[in-house]
């Protein structure tokens, strides 16, 4: 482990252990272990850094039930942060018409065990905030989103179902979740690796 990443783990672990020195309570060997493996990346970010580099995107969106898809074209990339801790993807294409971008920045919670994110585009000015977990080997990523519709003003609840084909080809399904649980299925995106 280089000195930059140790510096910057002692540093995020006396952050986060102000709240406890604020009440003159040094933290326990037992408590700066747990900080040290919160912040260490493990193999759930390995595999989102697997999704690194720049991708050929084809997207289908369905406005209704049986009606047929809209198809659109364009491209992500995806970076890593933070010594792969996180990943954020910028989409590009165009929507209906109208150029659009697209912004995520995904990552996995070592405390909770969870997947997490944030998406937000230029389709809105809302921020929806993503929760799931991923099989055994992370290669199908399932979350969910609850989110304010513009359209209705109601709470809704937005399932993404992330599938690894091959590193170089995923596909990303999104289903709309009515309140009896009822999905239905909005939009597929096919992500191919772009060759250099």
């Amino acid at each position: 482990m280089s000195k930059r990443v140790l510096a910057c783990i002692v540093i995020s672990c006396c952050v986060l252990a102000l709240p406890a020195l604020a009440q003159d309570k040094q933290p326990s060997q037992e408590e700066m272990a747990a900080m040290m493996a919160a912040a260490t990346p493990g193999p759930h970010h390995q595999a989102m850094t697997k999704t690194v580099g720049t991708w050929e995107m084809s997207s289908k969106m369905w406005m209704a039930p049986g009606a047929p898809p809209m198809e659109s074209a364009g491209t992500a990339t995806i970076e890593g942060l933070m010594d792969g801790r996180f990943v954020m993807e910028t989409a590009k294409a165009p929507m209906m018409g109208m150029p659009w971008e697209g912004r995520g920045l995904w990552g996995y919670d070592n405390t909770t065990k969870k997947h997490i994110g944030f998406w937000f585009d230029s389709f809105g000015t809302m921020m929806m905030s993503f929760e799931g977990t991923c099989d055994g080997a992370c290669k199908v990523l399932t979350m969910k989103s609850t989110y304010m519709d513009p359209m209705t003003k109601t709470t809704k609840t937005m399932k993404s179902v992330s599938k690894t084909v091959t590193d170089d080809h995923t596909v990303n399904e999104l289903y709309d979740v009515a309140k009896d649980g009822t999905e239905t299925k909005m939009m597929e995106i096919t992500y191919k690796r772009k060759k250099t």
